[in-house]
């Protein structure tokens, strides 16, 4: 008896009648293993048939690539609903390419809107939901909302197939002594610190961070301070068990910022490198600390080839560094990173003993814990932040270490902070990162530091002095001793007048507060809450003028980040603006030389920036 064998293009014909579409293309048959996601430009995107992200150029689609996206079903369906036979027979011998390649693109487009991956594909690591649940990518398999999902588009993004990594342990954690947090600080105290009761909870909370490095509105970052035989290495060895290394955590002993960026991707997963030592050229490390700065707000990063072909990456992780020496940190750096300062174990000190299996599991209890404790996460994050904020502590200092502080608390216990909690660790955490926030200086403070540091010389090229002796000088504020009487006297006007001259020919110079005659208004050393008067015999008030384009200022700041372009103010004039008190003055001398300028008060020269923070 013979059978009548379904035509492929009637049920592709019927399937787009169903969807509605009045196509004017053949669609692609609803069970097609392949997932066109969409086009840009003459680039086409899809999950092959092991829900793998492909991209393909449209000039590219060619027998073997289809046959790649569609392997292992090259057979048993491109042949079934693209047959290709032989003139002479009805024996199918191979697919039509041509057909496939024109749906598969045809379908790609078929929304009409630009796709990219950019934004829309999700890697590895842990993603915010919809009504504020997690979606956890595991690799080879999606939790939405605790559940197993399909890989695959979900909602507006895409999940492809990824190399796989172990997710939490089946059974709910406790929390309280018997708990896995209370478990890993308890070995975190097992080293030395130099802030034994705070850096263990802190490095507790950054562990609970690597998890959460896509779901995260701000990604902490550490910087281990450890000299040699601190165990510094232990600990990073122990970091790997906890989170996985090479599967989940990016561990390294060293890496260019580059390498990863091309091995994170579409991952938000945390990274650890070692022997981040600064060098004479820090410029590896100057250009880490630039994507540690864009991964902590998970902002973009754009990329230009040769070809002019831009690319697109957002960072997502969050990082612990280790070295013995500390590298050179700018304010935006510092503000981002929390420093751990390791220490020297006891004389007689066995480390701690790793072992791998347990620390495995131990990380996949506290991966548990942290999940189901997730929606507690707004009211515990707001309560340790207002905590902070309430102690003087600004906006990057809450997000920092008050993201570290609530992570901890929130995998530790089950209850919300009490406020003897909060004030017992708010009040530890604000003076133990009393001398790293000291280093958080305001621009406008190290370039005036750095200037008033600055050499220049004489007329004659002999001697050099500094800008801040010659300021000294030049507002009265020095003291010399007279000859006659023996006594300490301000400096003359001459020796004002010459400093004055001196500062001049370099682009900056002394304005005095004059009274209604033009006379030189003095603070009194006996009373300096006394007005000043032209009688006083103390410094002068007033303002040091630096000019907005000079070519000795513009020596002075090059090969940094202040320095001047051709044809433009100095980049140090906008800086200054941001001084307290600072006002833009008008065009004045500069010895030979008019310009305008940045009048800065000169007691920000002296009092530096403790008195206007």
């Amino acid at each position: 008896m013979s059978t009548t064998r379904e035509n492929p293009l009637r049920r592709q014909l019927e399937a787009a009648k169903r969807r509605g579409k009045g196509a004017s293309f053949v669609h692609l048959p609803e069970d097609c293993p392949v997932t066109p996601l969409g086009g840009d430009g003459h680039v086409f995107h899809y999950l092959n048939a092991n829900q793998q992200l492909v991209s393909v150029e449209a000039q590219k689609h060619s027998k073997n690539v289809i046959a790649a996206l569609f392997a292992p079903h090259v057979e048993s369906w491109l042949f079934e609903h693209y047959p290709k036979t032989r003139n002479d027979m009805n024996a199918v011998t191979d697919f039509k390419v041509d057909s496939v390649a024109r749906h598969l693109m045809c379908e790609a487009q078929e929304r009409r809107s630009t796709w990219r991956p950019q934004g829309n594909v999700r890697g590895a690591g842990v993603w915010p939901g919809k009504d504020g649940d997690l979606r956890v990518h595991l690799g080879d398999r999606l939790l939405v909302g605790g559940k197993e999902h399909d890989l695959g588009r979900v909602d507006e993004h895409v999940y492809p197939l990824l190399p796989a990594w172990e997710g939490p342990v089946p059974a709910a954690q406790p929390g309280g002594e018997g708990g896995p947090a209370t478990e890993l600080l308890a070995l975190f105290g097992a080293w030395r610190w130099q802030e034994q009761l705070l850096a263990p909870r802190l490095l507790l909370g950054w562990c609970m961070a690597a998890f959460l490095c896509g779901a995260l509105d701000w990604r902490p970052h550490v910087w281990l301070l450890a000299p040699r035989g601190s165990g510094k290495s232990t600990l990073l060895k122990a970091l790997g068990h906890l989170l996985q290394r090479d599967r989940y955590l990016l561990q390294a002993g060293a890496a260019s910022s580059a390498a990863v960026r091309g091995l994170l991707r579409n991952d938000a997963r945390p990274v650890s490198l070692d022997e981040q030592e600064p060098s004479e050229d820090n410029r590896a490390i100057t250009s880490m600390l630039e994507l540690v700065r864009l991964a902590s707000t998970g902002d973009s990063i754009l990329r230009s080839s040769v070809d002019q072909t831009v690319s697109e990456q957002q960072a997502r992780f969050c990082g612990i560094f280790a070295s013995i020496v500390k590298p050179p940190f700018t304010s935006q750096d510092a503000s981002r990173i929390t420093v751990l300062r390791m220490l020297k174990p006891a004389a007689r000190t066995a480390p701690p003993l790793l072992r791998a299996e347990a620390l495995g599991l131990l990380g996949r209890r506290l991966f548990r814990r942290l999940l189901d404790r997730w929606k507690a996460w707004p009211e515990t994050s707001h309560a340790w932040k207002a905590a902070l904020a309430e102690r003087g502590m600004d906006n990057r200092f809450l997000d920092q270490v008050g993201t570290l502080l609530a992570l901890a608390w929130l995998v530790e216990q089950d209850l919300e902070p009490d406020s003897d909690s909060l004030d017992e660790w708010c009040a530890l955490a604000v003076q133990t990162t009393q001398s790293d926030r000291a280093e958080e200086r305001p621009q406008w403070f190290r370039l005036v530091e750095m200037l008033s540091a600055t050499m220049l010389r004489d007329e004659a090229g002999r001697s050099e002095t500094s800008v801040a002796e010659l300021l000294d000088i030049a507002c009265f504020q020095k003291q010399v001793k007279d000859e006659q009487s023996d006594q300490m006297v301000p400096v003359s006007d001459a020796a004002a007048e010459k400093a004055n001259a001196a500062l001049a020919r370099h682009g900056l110079r002394f304005v005095p507060v004059r009274d209604a005659h033009k006379r030189v208004l003095r603070r009194w050393r006996d009373d300096p809450t006394r007005e000043p008067g032209p009688l006083g015999d103390g410094a002068a008030p007033g303002w040091v003028a630096v000019a907005n384009a000079h070519p000795a200022l513009a020596k002075i700041f090059d090969r940094t980040q202040w320095a001047a372009r051709p044809g433009t103010p100095g980049g140090w004039k906008s800086v200054l603006e941001d001084a307290p008190g600072a006002v833009a003055g008008d065009a004045i001398r500069f010895g030979p030389r008019t310009s305008r300028c940045v009048q800065v008060p000169v007691e920000l020269f002296f009092d530096g920036v403790s008195e206007h923070e």
